[in-house]
This record gives C-alpha cells, structure tokens and sequence, in this order.
C-alpha cells in the first residue's frame, strides 16, 4: 500500500513538508526557471534542488552529495546577503515572481 501521510499530513496537524536544501515547503514553494513551481521528487527534496544538484554534478564533476552541500551554501551565502528566506531567493532568481 502506498504511503500518503506526505500529501495529508497538515490535515494530521504534523508540520508540512520541507526541502532539505533550500526549505520550501508546500505552501512556500520555490520556482523553475520560467515560473513553474516546484514538486516532490523525493520525501524532503524538491524538484527545484534535485534538478540544480544534477546540474552542479555535471558542471563540476563531483558526487551528489557534493553538489547538495555546494547549492545549500550557495543559498545560504546568497540569502544571508539578500536577507530574504531560501524560498523567496529561488523564487526570485529562476521566476522573478512571488506566490501567495
């Protein structure tokens, strides 16, 4: 049986969920390049992040869990001087536009 607690869980008053790299969650999500807003591809790991961590992987040559700890110091290097949270950056660089 397939487990759907994930797509319920504010109904069960557990927390939402959470990117582990940038912090989205499904009510803060972050942006593709071009708008499209970002999806699941894993239990704490969105779409977003997945596909940036693919792309530093090839760019750099380096394993996944390099790239992963590349991006989130990326974020947090370019959060802390934009003062602005993790979601609002990625929606501001890859859609220039905000969701509500």
């Amino acid at each position: 049986m397939r487990d759907v607690t994930g797509s319920f869980a504010h109904l069960l008053g557990a927390a939402p969920r959470a990117c582990r790299v940038c912090g989205c969650t499904e009510h803060d999500a972050c942006l593709h390049p071009g708008g499209r807003p970002c999806a699941w591809v894993g239990a704490d790991l969105c779409s977003v992040c997945a596909a940036t961590i693919a792309t530093i992987m090839q760019a750099v040559g380096c394993g996944g869990g390099a790239a992963e700890r590349l991006l989130r110091d990326l974020i947090r290097i370019e959060t802390e001087r934009t003062g602005m949270a993790a979601p609002e950056f990625r929606r501001l660089v890859n859609g220039g536009a905000r969701l509500h």
